[in-house]
């Protein structure tokens, strides 16, 4: 696909952390820069909702299961990949000669996600303030840059230090809405606003003062499009990743092939009159119990026939009571857990802020897997505990030890190891709505990985620093329905959730033991 009618360039202004709240304040320069371009205040992060996962995905136009990047890894090192490219250097490739510049607060951005060996000018500035990036910006504008990627950091800065959507962050939108007018104002005096397509996103919103989950306020962000051909009006489903074959397209750049393995970027609708509808998504179609008899665990249609006994060190089938289906482990209820009788086989359990569960002879082996059903729920705005050997507590998250936490979008693992922790997010697959989920991690000590799985199919493979498979985490007693501590959901939180079916296996499952797995729940 490739733009009959090409801009001659692209500026791509990307205000980290202001979602979609600048619907909220008085932005005269934005309000007038857009009054006759195409607008959306619901376009969608990138799950999870973290700078990293969701600049990369701009940049490379790719999911964060795909291009792997993280806070931590574009921070410490480049993170170059001959197999996606970013959109700097297919642009280099299309156009040898061309400018191309990036204009960063957060210097790991420059450092990690853009290539080094392509010809891109990156400014980064000493401080995290707008003011201080414009004379750098206006600079690069004078050069006319085919494409101008600009990323200012100080509303996020505002929303972490006083919360995001309160007064002060809101001011600070104000502020920066000045500073989009003079990067404007920088195209209108080097004489190319007529040939450029102006572009302005987010790349997450927030909620109290963090974000990272997929709440409505973490999750939606702006993003509005002018030039000489955007017709005014709405723009269509869009993601932040959808950012890479907006630029491409733009600039008369073949947009690459989707695919959902590597570059999934897509052209929304409304930006660009030629182009018709043909955004790709995926209808959810949730998982609803089922309400199957559970079999007979020794039978033939029952679990041990599907997977040795002899693999599974503790199995709670939330069938009305607290008991361990594999006869290894004893369960020490705490207050009351609930039964319904809606599970995904029998019934399912209720655990959390009313009550939950302690395994105290369960100590996870070398290689151990954990795997379970458990009810989404999309709407929620604080992780609650599902099982853990370490307090939960954010504060506390470098303890020894590992947390399993259900959040608006995915499970969410914590691996601490006294000194720094390692969270792994994986967002649930597109088909998974307001209903059931299979979840699975699987730790494989001997092979240095994590692998996820969601409805028994493989979500992700972490490659962890070797320094999280030397630790011991049994560090406090199991518990299920709740953090190792056992005060996530009760003392600094009131939450609950529903599960069923609670497994804890002696070695890392594989391909092979989730479709075992699949057959003998018949999804």
């Amino acid at each position: 696909m490739k733009n009959p009618y090409p801009y001659e360039y692209v500026c791509l202004l990307g205000i980290d952390g202001m979602g979609a709240f600048h619907k909220k304040c008085n932005t005269p320069r934005l309000d007038a820069i857009f009054a006759n371009g195409a607008t959306t205040y619901s376009a969608v992060s990138m799950d999870p909702t973290i700078s990293a996962e969701n600049w990369a995905a701009m940049l490379l136009g790719a999911d964060p299961v795909v291009h792997k990047m993280t806070n931590n890894s574009i921070s410490e090192h480049e993170n170059p990949n001959p197999d996606l490219p970013s959109v700097f250097t297919r642009l280099r490739n299309a156009f040898p000669d061309a400018y191309l510049a990036s204009c960063s607060h957060w210097g790991a951005i420059n450092h990690g996600i853009i290539e080094h060996n392509v010809g891109v000018d990156m400014y980064t500035t000493s401080t995290h303030t707008g003011a201080d990036m414009l004379p750098t910006i206006e600079a690069c504008v004078a050069k006319k840059p085919k494409y101008l990627f600009i990323q200012i950091d100080d509303i996020d800065s505002a929303g972490h230090h006083f919360g995001f959507g309160t007064d002060e962050y809101l001011k600070e939108i104000e502020r920066i809405d000045g500073l989009a007018g003079q990067v404007y104002d920088a195209y209108v005096k080097a004489g190319i606003l007529d040939k450029t397509l102006f572009l302005v996103t987010a790349d997450h919103g927030g909620i109290r003062v963090g974000h990272g989950d997929f709440s409505d306020a973490e999750k939606y962000v702006f993003l509005g499009a002018v030039g000489n051909r955007v017709p005014h009006g709405p723009i269509g489903r869009a993601r932040t990743k959808d950012m890479a074959a907006i630029v491409l397209y733009a600039l008369g750049v073949e947009v690459p092939a989707y695919d959902e393995n590597g570059f999934s970027s897509q052209v929304p609708a409304g930006i660009f009159p030629e182009l018709p509808d043909t955004y790709r998504f995926v209808e959810p179609k949730p998982i609803h119990a089922a309400g199957m008899k559970t079999p007979d665990p020794e039978g033939k249609d029952g679990l041990f026939s599907f997977i040795d006994k002899k693999r599974i060190d503790f199995a709670w089938f939330c069938n009305g009571k607290a008991e361990d289906a594999a006869g290894k482990c004893r369960m020490e209820t705490k207050n009351l857990i609930k039964y319904y009788t809606t599970g995904m086989m029998d019934d399912m359990a209720e655990c959390g802020n009313t009550g939950f569960a302690v395994v105290p002879d369960l100590k996870l082996a070398d290689n151990f897997s954990i795997g379970f059903w458990v009810k989404t729920v999309p709407g929620q705005t604080e992780a609650v505990a599902i099982c853990g050997t370490a307090d939960f507590f954010w504060r506390n998250r470098n303890m020894l030890g590992l947390s399993l936490s259900l959040r608006a979008g995915d499970v969410m693992m914590t691996l601490g190891k006294g000194d720094d922790h390692e969270d792994l997010m994986v967002a649930f697959p597109p088909e998974v709505g307001d209903g059931w989920v299979h979840a699975l991690f699987a730790f494989d000590r001997t092979n240095k990985k994590v692998t996820v799985y969601y409805n028994f199919k493989q979500a992700c493979v972490y490659a962890l620093a070797p320094a999280y498979f030397d630790v011991n985490y049994n560090n406090l007693p199991f518990a299920v329905g709740n953090d190792g501590a056992q005060t996530h959901n009760n003392s600094y939180y009131s939450s609950c959730f529903r599960m069923d079916d609670f497994l804890v296996f002696n070695d890392a499952l594989q391909g092979e033991d989730l479709d075992a797995l699949r057959r003998y729940y018949q999804k």
